[in-house]
């Protein structure tokens, strides 16, 4: 996937394509050209993510930031999954203890407004929320 110039890229078993036969030719990879517009990047988007707090993504300068405070989280391996940005799937480090966590992270694409962010911890998902515009305070 290109994001920049809206390609999206996929392997082949063989290229050029033959519909008569599946070894005339190489491995390969076909490029299709998406012209959907791309999504405008927001200055300030927000996932709820039940009671457990907020996951706050706000642009600063060329970078997307994200940071999460929760609270009432298990003291084990706690990660923020952002599953939608417009380059693909991206996780952001989470610090926790004490049934609190604290996520600082950069984004390495824009948060895809309606789509999911994801809490973790121990080994499996425990809250999601919707990814929508928010306005700074």
């Amino acid at each position: 996937m290109d994001p920049i110039h809206q390609n999206v890229f996929v392997p082949v078993a063989q290229y050029p394509l033959d519909p008569a036969s599946s070894s005339t030719g190489k491995p390969g990879v076909m490029v299709f050209y998406d012209p959907t517009p791309a999504q405008p990047t927001p200055s300030h988007t927000q996932s709820t993510l039940r009671a457990y707090g907020t996951a706050d993504f706000v642009l600063q300068g060329r970078t997307m930031a994200a940071t999460a405070t929760l609270t009432g989280v298990p003291d084990a391996a706690t990660e923020l999954v952002v599953t939608t940005t417009v380059v693909g799937n991206e996780v952001v480090p989470c610090f926790e203890g004490g049934g609190a966590a604290y996520c600082i992270g950069a984004l390495i694409g824009d948060p895809l407004v309606g789509g999911m962010t994801l809490l973790g911890s121990a080994n499996s998902v425990f809250s999601r929320g919707p990814i929508a515009l928010a306005t700074l305070k």
